[in-house]
């Protein structure tokens, strides 16, 4: 895939297309039970991105949430920077996955 190309895309959706990719993700329930750090949408954001950018693993997923956070911050406000590695395998290993893959 091109570098680039998916930022290039979301910048040529309209705002209603930009919604529309995180309500995909609408039926998934955060399985934290404690107040999170971080929002599951933008936990989402972040991995769906990163993976179709080429990030490969979860330390490539939170590597490239930290250098795009300018970038991810014009959809959602991650308030307190983006998730590390340890919380993104955390949370997806919780997450029902048969609803993550409709």
């Amino acid at each position: 895939m091109a570098k680039g190309f998916f930022s290039r895309l979301l910048r040529a959706m309209e705002t209603e297309e930009k919604k529309a990719l995180l309500a995909h993700f609408a039926d998934l329930k955060d399985p934290r039970t404690r107040e999170p750090m971080h929002r599951l949408e933008e936990i989402l954001l972040v991995a769906v991105c990163a993976v179709l950018s080429g990030a490969d693993g979860w330390a490539g997923v939170a590597l490239w949430g930290q250098a795009k956070l300018p970038w991810l911050r014009q959809f959602l406000p991650f308030e307190n920077g983006t998730a590390s590695h340890d919380t993104f395998g955390r949370v997806f290993a919780l997450l029902d996955a048969a609803v993550f893959e409709r």
